[in-house]
Order: structure tokens, then sequence, then C-alpha cells
């Protein structure tokens, strides 16, 4: 982490440095990432103009479009592929990632979870389920609140988007709109929370097509594990683990009876909560401070003046969260004299530097397949970023688990078990926000 207490020069400096045609081409991309999370000023310009034309272009909101949504356009499946396809979480009904195989640890195998939700997933019983604790508001009444904050100010961008132009619907099927997608949420939770204790179970492909013949099984997982990093394909025979296969079958049911338009309407509001973080200074603060909203204590005191101030301190955390290798390279690169480098290298088993570090060949192809231009915008590297760090956790499959010594091991986060980080785009942390 470049970010400690008593240094004289701010770290970020290192990455306010102009690009320069001769830098490698990870420091490239790590320049840009920061230079466009940097930038509050365009991100505030440019507005929510992101996520009202993503999901104008590629998802039909019944909310947006009130009586003329057609519930003839939408299939769960497909919409659930198409947000991993744009780097958006596809964990959001149940959880579909690649972990290490708890029955053989040299190998990883294919994992089905429960979902990651809106919320933090460990309050989520006292946050949607009423009378469970003391020290939370009403917890529906004020998830509404907060629902009706963020699509209020979804509107006033699309308004500004669209020159005026209001969203179709009225005030009565808003109400009923939310009342539902919240009850689903709540019952999608409730599923969740009664097999949160549950052992893992292990089957093929095949058992959940007899099972839950309601998804092609087969072409869904194939989909969802298509990425740039490496080809995987399985067949009804790949061996899995399911959380519990009752759990799953609940959760499978409960959208099979639910209105399409209910579930529609649970999943573009997600997209649109992943988003916040991506935005204008506004949604950044609505997002801040969701959980005052949801607990007795006074608002978070946080404004747009002191967001913008302490930006860099979030830019720099996110570089090293998310492209840890990279930002350790190019510190050492940057400070290291030559004779330090060579003294790294003479000592490299005695402290835990990797001679790795200073290739730049080596750090460069850990992230080939990750590409930021210099005219993207900061929500356009993130969405770019999530769908690579997915792509990276979930090409694990079919590759060796090695075990690593003690003192490299830290130092290999991003070649060694991601799958104990589950995908970013879910989490807080996920959100880059």
């Amino acid at each position: 982490m470049l970010v400690k207490r008593g240094l004289t020069v701010c770290p970020c400096a290192i990455f306010e440095i102009k690009e320069h045609g001769k830098d490698a081409y990870y420091i490239k991309k790590i320049k840009r990432l920061y230079t466009s999370c940097s930038n509050t000023e365009l991100l505030d310009r440019q507005g929510g103009e992101l996520v009202v034309d993503r999901i104008k272009r590629h998802w039909n909101w019944p909310i947006s479009q009130g009586k003329n949504w057609s519930k003839l356009s939408f299939d769960w499946r497909d919409t659930l592929i198409d947000f991993r396809a744009q780097g958006y979480s596809h964990d959001i009904l149940f959880n579909l990632s690649v972990t290490e195989n708890p029955l053989n640890t040299s190998a990883y195998i294919i994992k089905l979870d429960r979902p990651s939700f809106a919320l933090n997933y460990s309050n989520i019983r006292s946050y949607l389920t009423p009378g469970t604790s003391e020290y939370y508001k009403d917890p529906r009444s004020s998830y509404r609140l907060f629902i009706d904050r963020v699509i209020g100010y979804y509107e006033q961008e699309y308004r500004n988007y669209y020159h005026n132009q209001s969203l179709n619907f009225s005030k009565s099927e808003l109400t009923k709109d939310l009342t539902d997608m919240i009850n689903f949420e709540v019952m999608l939770a409730n599923i969740s929370l009664r097999y949160e204790n549950s052992t893992y179970e292990k089957y093929t492909i095949w058992k959940l097509i007899v099972e839950l013949p309601e998804v092609h099984w087969v072409s869904y997982i194939n989909t969802i594990l298509q990425n740039d990093l490496k080809r995987v394909q399985v067949d009804e025979n790949e061996p899995i683990i399911i959380n519990s296969l009752d759990f799953l079958k609940e959760v499978i049911n409960l959208i099979e009876i639910t209105d399409e338009r209910t579930v529609a309407n649970y999943m573009i509001w997600r997209v649109i909560h992943q988003s916040l973080p991506l935005l204008t200074c506004h949604a950044r603060i609505l997002d801040y401070k969701k959980d005052s909203l949801m607990w007795w204590e006074p608002p978070f005191q946080y404004n747009c003046y002191k967001a913008n101030q302490d930006r860099w301190k979030f830019c720099i955390s996110v570089l090293s969260r998310t492209m840890r290798m990279a930002v350790r390279s190019y510190y050492m690169q940057h400070y290291l004299t030559e004779e330090s480098r060579k003294a790294v290298r003479a000592v490299r088993f005695h402290v835990a530097y990797r001679r790795e570090l200073l290739n730049d060949s080596y750090i460069n192809d850990l992230y080939k397949n990750l590409v930021f231009k210099k005219k993207d915008n900061y929500s356009t590297n993130v969405l770019k970023l999530r769908k690579w760090l997915t792509d990276k956790s979930l090409s694990l499959l079919r590759s060796p688990n090695k075990t690593e010594k003690p003192m490299k091991r830290g130092y290999q986060r991003e070649n060694q078990k991601q799958s104990r980080c589950r995908y970013l785009t879910s989490r807080r942390i996920s959100y880059f926000g």
C-alpha cells in the first residue's frame, strides 16, 4: 500500500507524472486509470449519462417505460449474461464463480453460491427483516427511501440527457413497482439466509439439467465463462459444487413464479446501484450516505468539496487493490536506484520482493488484455477493469493451483487463488467507490 502516514511527498505524485512514450504499457495503464479516476470535474460534467445511456441501449427498464414495457423483451438468463459482458455483476440472483476445489486443492472447480445484495451482506438480515435489531430504523422504509432518492437522481439525469424528456411512469405505477421489487429482494434474501451455513454439495452439470430444466445450464455456464484470457468449455459431465441444491431450487422457483416485470426492475436497479460510485459527486454521496438512512445515527457528514479533496487517496486505493503488481513494480522502478535494484535481486530470497517486479515484460504480460484508452472516462475504465478481473478469476478453471512459498504467496495474489476474492462488482470494494 503506497498511502502511509509520515510521507512528506504525496504518493499520488508518481501517478500524476505525464505519460511518456517510453513508459512500459502497464505504467501507461495505471496512469490512465488514475487520471480518469481523479478527474472529478469530468465525472460531474458528464453526469449520469453512462448509466442512462447504457440502460436505454442495452436493457428495457420497466420503471422507465411504464405501461409500454413488454415482458416479451425480457429474459433473466440473457440479462445476467449481458451484465457479465458489460462489466456488471452477474451474481445478483445466484453466484457463479471458480474456486479452489475443496476435495482437491491442486485444482479449481465451478461453484454456485448465494447471490450478492445491494446492501452489506453481513447485515442483510437486519436491513430487510423488520424487528431483528433495535439499532436499525424501520429497514424496509429506510431502504425504500434510499431507492426513491436514487430514482429521483436517475430521473433528473434522464431529463438532462434526453433534453427534458420525462420517464414514462405514474406515481401509482412507481409505488407498486418499488414495493414488488423490495418484496422480491426480501424473499431472495430470506432464501439465502436459510442456507448460509449449508455444506457445499458436489454434483455434475447433468444433475442441474435434470433437477432444474428451466435453465440451459451448459450454454449458460459456457457463456459466463467466456473471456478474453483463455477459452474454457464445459459439458454436462463437468463437476460443480453448490451451496445447496435445495437453495438453488428455491431461488429458481422464486424467479419463475415472480412477475417478469418485478424481476426486471430488480435486476436493472442493481445495475444502477453498482453505477453510483462511477457517476457524479451527488450520486457518490448518495451511495456513501446509504448506511445513515438505515441506522439510528446522525447523517453522514460528507460533501462534494471534501470528497474531491480526498479523491487522490481513493484513486490510489483503487489501483492498489486491483492492479497491485503493476503499482508495486512502478513504485520500485521509480524510487529505487540501480544500486538498490541490484541489492534487491541479490537478496530476493530473504526479503518479500520479487525479481519479476523489475521486469517490464513480465508485468506487461499480466495486464496485456486490459486496455485503457486515453479518451476513456473513469466509468468506462472501471467497467473494463471489472470485466477483466472477472475474466481472470473465471479463467482459473483448468489451471493448476500451485502451492507457493509463504514469503511469495502474498505477492502473487493476482496469479494465485483469485477465487478467494469474490467478484469485485458486488461489494463496496467492488464498486470502486
